[in-house]
């Protein structure tokens, strides 16, 4: 499972100092107008639409369904979470989703039992 925030080790060499944190790249090089639409966009994207469709198949009954698709979303949203400087407005909104969404998922797997 992935963790929702990389380790500032995980830029070490690059001056001593995180990259993450301002959506720059490993390499040190600003990339802030591009890094949230190739990357954290993309994938928050496919996360909501994953959902979105999950939400379709769970007011359909289709449980098992529903409970695939938000689990793939929810790995997407994830994903674009972590590309994010954590206390961030756009970080905060996708947590909301992610809790929201987890939250679901255990409601409908208590359902089913």
């Amino acid at each position: 499972s992935p963790a929702l925030t990389r380790p500032a080790s995980a830029d070490a060499g690059q001056g001593g100092r995180p990259e993450v944190s301002r959506g720059s790249p490993p390499n040190g090089h600003s990339a802030m107008a591009t890094a949230p639409r190739q990357g954290t966009g993309e994938r928050q994207l496919k996360g909501e639409a994953l959902i979105r469709s999950g939400r379709a198949a769970e007011d359909s009954g289709k449980f098992t369904e529903a409970l695939e698709m938000y689990r793939k979303g929810l790995k997407y949203v994830m994903q674009a979470l972590n590309l994010l400087p954590e206390d961030s407005a756009k970080a905060m909104e996708l947590r909301d989703l992610v809790s929201e969404y987890l939250n679901r998922s255990q409601q409908i797997k208590e359902q089913m039992a």
